[in-house]
């Protein structure tokens, strides 16, 4: 079965199409976050794993982060090494941020967020996607699914509770 993915390497087009009902949104989703980006905007991708993003920044300074316990191997040749609560970049260092699927993965959301607010400009975009319905993966680490009003708090940065401007957002198919 094939899901139409074009336009993208092979590798990823096999990522996609392994999970048919819920990467192509995602997929299109990063491509919309990718076209408000100007050339040279440094971009954190939190918890890349193998950073199969990675090449629809080609513009961009891409930093893949991720902890040194990933089961993805990819993450080993990560940017920084670090967890998504205490990401090691000074404040404000990062343009944008890429949120691809983790917060289900860890304890306590809010401490990521907070984290990614703190290494992200005050004006820039964070694109966080989440599952609704998907089958347990990365057990023990999976915690939380969430509902469209629960995402409306990751625009908000929590240690000022300055709000954001730009929040990404995936529509279900």
């Amino acid at each position: 079965m094939s899901s139409g993915v074009v336009g993208v390497s092979e590798r990823l087009r096999q990522f996609v199409e392994e999970a048919p009902y819920e990467r192509p949104t995602i997929l299109e989703f990063v491509r919309y976050a990718v076209r408000g980006l100007p050339a040279g905007a440094r971009v954190a991708d939190i918890s890349a794993g193998d950073s199969l993003y990675r090449e629809f920044f080609d513009h961009c300074e891409y930093l893949a982060i991720d902890w040194g316990q990933s089961i993805h191997s990819g993450a080993f040749g990560a940017d920084v090494v670090s967890s998504g609560d205490h990401i090691s970049l000074s404040d404000e260092r990062v343009d944008a941020a890429l949120l691809a699927q983790v917060l289900e993965h860890v304890p306590d959301p809010r401490t990521v967020l907070r984290d990614v607010h703190r290494i992200l400009r005050m004006d820039g975009p964070l694109y966080p996607t989440v599952p609704l319905i998907w089958e347990p993966h990365e057990l023990p680490n999976g915690y939380d699914r969430y509902l469209p009003h629960c995402c409306a708090s990751f625009s908000s940065r929590p240690a000022s509770g300055t709000s954001r401007s730009s929040l990404g957002t995936t529509a279900l198919p």
